[in-house]
């Protein structure tokens, strides 16, 4: 497993998030906002749309990260 995938990976407890918003994700994945957007635009990462918010899937960061696209 990638180093950014093992950084992101849930320490075995429940608590990890079902969605993440895009500062979280780039935090998460150690990229730029522009690279978020970009994966949100293409279709790479899943997001849903809350309000006027963008809420990405952790299972598509989780997935992004294990990949090595990230």
């Amino acid at each position: 497993m990638s180093e950014p995938a093992q950084a992101i990976q849930p320490s075995g407890d429940q608590s990890a998030p079902l969605l993440c918003t895009v500062r979280e994700t780039c935090q998460k994945l150690r990229v730029s906002e522009a690279s978020v957007y970009r994966w949100l635009a293409d279709g790479t990462l899943d997001s849903v749309k809350i309000g006027k918010s963008r809420r990405i899937k952790y299972a598509s960061i989780v997935r992004l990260a294990e990949s090595g696209a990230a």
